[in-house]
């Protein structure tokens, strides 16, 4: 099932639900034009899989994975210019193994230092 994310609603720690029951499924956000913006697999109200993120002008702003809502495997972040702004290795348990930040001009920022726009 697919839903917009402004349909669910968001409990405790990020605990997903979609008319009174956890929710599974797609979670997702469209853009003006209807094109998905953000992307976010759910399974029993926990982030589960693939989440994705998008700019208005469709370039790459997020993607990563999530098992049981905890960040797993490479999760990586761009800044609007289509640089690379944070890449984050997670085992499988979640535990942050590895984290480099990159400001807008490609330039490595000390672990720490970034702010999303």
């Amino acid at each position: 099932m697919r839903v917009n994310v402004d349909d669910v609603d968001v409990e405790g720690e990020n605990v997903y639900f979609y008319e009174g029951a956890p929710f599974t499924g797609e979670l997702v956000e469209t853009g003006p034009d209807g094109r998905i913006v953000e992307f976010m697999a759910v399974r029993e109200g926990l982030q589960h899989g693939e989440t994705c993120a998008r700019y208005p002008d469709g370039r790459r702003k997020f993607h990563g994975q999530c098992v049981k809502g905890r960040a797993v495997g490479t999760n990586r972040a761009w800044h609007q210019n289509g640089q690379l702004a944070v890449e984050k290795v997670f085992d499988d348990n979640g535990t942050l193994l590895s984290e480099q930040m990159w400001d807008e001009n490609g330039s490595p920022l000390p672990t720490g230092s970034f702010s999303a726009h």
